[in-house]
């Protein structure tokens, strides 16, 4: 027999794995449409834009947008040469990427 706990795990699980993918197909179109970006002190700006973690929630200063919620961190790293590394993570699901821009 499964529990309504059970349930409640699994659906935590896909949850946050959504959140990932969408958190990381967001960031990933930033970057490749962008001019400029830069990340420091938790804050992604681009094109004088910024995405940031407010209270776990993944906000775009355009309009202070909220993209997607449960994101507990989120890092860019400019490896050069127009190529990023995106690591985000919520709860216990990590994604870890690579962009490269054209």
């Amino acid at each position: 027999m499964f529990s309504n706990k059970l349930y409640k795990n699994i659906f935590k699980g896909l949850e946050g794995r959504e959140n990932i993918r969408i958190a990381t197909e967001f960031l990933q179109d930033k970057i490749l449409s962008s001019k400029n970006i830069y990340f420091n002190n938790g804050i992604l700006t681009v094109d004088n834009k910024k995405i940031y973690l407010n209270k776990d929630v993944l906000i775009y200063e355009y309009n202070s947008t909220p993209v997607v919620d449960k994101i507990n961190y989120f890092n860019v790293i400019d490896l050069g040469r127009g190529v990023y590394e995106i690591h985000i993570s919520s709860g216990s699901y990590v994604n870890k990427v690579i962009v490269k821009k054209r």
